[in-house]
Protein backbone atom coordinates (compact mmCIF):
# COMPACT_ATOMS: atom_id res chain seq x y z
CA UNK A 1 0.00 0.00 0.00
CA UNK A 2 1.18 3.53 -0.63
CA UNK A 3 2.76 5.31 2.32
CA UNK A 4 0.28 8.18 2.28
CA UNK A 5 -2.63 5.74 2.45
CA UNK A 6 -1.11 4.01 5.48
CA UNK A 7 -0.94 7.35 7.24
CA UNK A 8 -4.64 7.99 6.72
CA UNK A 9 -6.41 6.21 9.56
CA UNK A 10 -10.04 5.19 9.76
CA UNK A 11 -10.48 7.84 12.46
CA UNK A 12 -9.28 10.57 10.09
CA UNK A 13 -11.72 9.36 7.45
CA UNK A 14 -14.60 9.30 9.95
CA UNK A 15 -13.75 12.86 11.00
CA UNK A 16 -13.76 14.01 7.38
CA UNK A 17 -17.09 12.28 6.72
CA UNK A 18 -18.59 14.16 9.67
CA UNK A 19 -17.36 17.42 8.14
CA UNK A 20 -18.82 16.48 4.74
CA UNK A 21 -22.27 15.92 6.25
CA UNK A 22 -22.62 19.64 6.81
CA UNK A 23 -21.89 20.30 3.13
CA UNK A 24 -23.99 17.55 1.52
CA UNK A 25 -25.63 15.02 3.88
CA UNK A 26 -26.90 12.68 1.15
CA UNK A 27 -23.52 12.19 -0.46
CA UNK A 28 -21.92 11.75 2.96
CA UNK A 29 -24.11 8.67 3.46
CA UNK A 30 -22.26 7.01 0.58
CA UNK A 31 -18.94 7.72 2.31
CA UNK A 32 -20.24 6.07 5.48
CA UNK A 33 -20.78 2.81 3.57
CA UNK A 34 -17.31 2.60 2.01
CA UNK A 35 -15.75 0.49 4.76
CA UNK A 36 -18.31 -2.28 4.05
CA UNK A 37 -17.61 -2.38 0.30
CA UNK A 38 -15.58 -5.10 -1.37
CA UNK A 39 -13.08 -4.20 -4.09
CA UNK A 40 -15.52 -4.63 -6.98
CA UNK A 41 -18.20 -2.47 -5.35
CA UNK A 42 -15.57 0.12 -4.42
CA UNK A 43 -14.32 0.37 -8.00
CA UNK A 44 -17.86 0.52 -9.40
CA UNK A 45 -18.77 3.29 -6.96
CA UNK A 46 -15.58 5.14 -7.83
CA UNK A 47 -16.45 5.02 -11.54
CA UNK A 48 -19.97 6.26 -10.83
CA UNK A 49 -18.60 9.04 -8.58
CA UNK A 50 -16.25 10.08 -11.35
CA UNK A 51 -19.16 10.28 -13.79
CA UNK A 52 -21.20 12.26 -11.24
CA UNK A 53 -18.30 14.66 -10.79
CA UNK A 54 -18.16 15.25 -14.55
CA UNK A 55 -21.92 15.85 -14.69
CA UNK A 56 -21.76 18.30 -11.78
CA UNK A 57 -18.94 20.21 -13.47
CA UNK A 58 -20.95 20.45 -16.67
CA UNK A 59 -24.01 21.51 -14.68
CA UNK A 60 -22.18 24.31 -12.86
CA UNK A 61 -20.83 25.62 -16.18
CA UNK A 62 -24.26 25.46 -17.79
CA UNK A 63 -25.89 27.03 -14.71
CA UNK A 64 -23.41 29.90 -14.84
CA UNK A 65 -24.30 30.41 -18.52
CA UNK A 66 -28.04 30.22 -17.91
CA UNK A 67 -28.89 26.93 -19.61
CA UNK A 68 -29.37 23.45 -18.19
CA UNK A 69 -29.63 19.79 -19.14
CA UNK A 70 -32.77 18.63 -20.89
CA UNK A 71 -35.23 16.58 -18.86
CA UNK A 72 -34.76 13.69 -21.29
CA UNK A 73 -30.98 13.64 -20.75
CA UNK A 74 -31.41 13.71 -16.99
CA UNK A 75 -33.96 10.88 -17.01
CA UNK A 76 -31.67 8.69 -19.12
CA UNK A 77 -28.75 9.22 -16.73
CA UNK A 78 -30.98 8.60 -13.70
CA UNK A 79 -32.34 5.40 -15.27
CA UNK A 80 -28.80 4.03 -15.66
CA UNK A 81 -27.56 5.11 -12.23
CA UNK A 82 -30.55 4.32 -10.01
CA UNK A 83 -30.24 0.51 -9.73
CA UNK A 84 -26.72 0.53 -8.29
CA UNK A 85 -26.19 4.12 -7.12
CA UNK A 86 -29.53 5.59 -5.98
CA UNK A 87 -27.95 8.49 -4.07
CA UNK A 88 -26.00 9.57 -7.15
CA UNK A 89 -29.14 9.20 -9.27
CA UNK A 90 -31.03 11.45 -6.85
CA UNK A 91 -28.33 14.13 -7.13
CA UNK A 92 -28.52 14.02 -10.94
CA UNK A 93 -32.32 14.10 -10.85
CA UNK A 94 -32.24 17.25 -8.73
CA UNK A 95 -29.55 18.75 -10.92
CA UNK A 96 -31.62 21.35 -12.71
CA UNK A 97 -33.01 22.55 -9.36
CA UNK A 98 -29.55 23.03 -7.84
CA UNK A 99 -27.98 26.46 -7.93
CA UNK A 100 -24.26 27.06 -8.42
CA UNK A 101 -23.57 27.05 -4.67
CA UNK A 102 -25.28 23.70 -4.06
CA UNK A 103 -23.63 22.20 -7.14
CA UNK A 104 -20.17 23.28 -5.98
CA UNK A 105 -20.91 21.83 -2.53
CA UNK A 106 -21.85 18.51 -4.11
CA UNK A 107 -18.66 18.64 -6.20
CA UNK A 108 -16.53 19.12 -3.08
CA UNK A 109 -18.13 16.11 -1.42
CA UNK A 110 -17.88 13.94 -4.55
CA UNK A 111 -14.17 14.72 -4.85
CA UNK A 112 -13.61 13.79 -1.20
CA UNK A 113 -15.67 10.65 -1.72
CA UNK A 114 -13.46 9.70 -4.66
CA UNK A 115 -10.36 10.07 -2.47
CA UNK A 116 -11.89 7.82 0.21
CA UNK A 117 -12.84 5.24 -2.41
CA UNK A 118 -9.32 5.24 -3.86
CA UNK A 119 -7.80 4.76 -0.42
CA UNK A 120 -10.23 1.94 0.35
CA UNK A 121 -9.54 0.27 -3.01
CA UNK A 122 -5.79 0.50 -2.46
CA UNK A 123 -6.16 -1.07 0.98
CA UNK A 124 -8.27 -3.92 -0.39
CA UNK A 125 -5.96 -4.51 -3.34
CA UNK A 126 -2.74 -4.53 -1.35
CA UNK A 127 -3.64 -6.12 1.98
Amino acid sequence: MFLIQKLITDEIIEEKITQLKSIHPKLATVAEKIHNMDLKETVNTLIAADALEALLKIHVIREARGNSFTDEAIQQIVKELKPKHPVFADIVERGNQMDVRETVGALIVVQALERFLKIHAARLATD
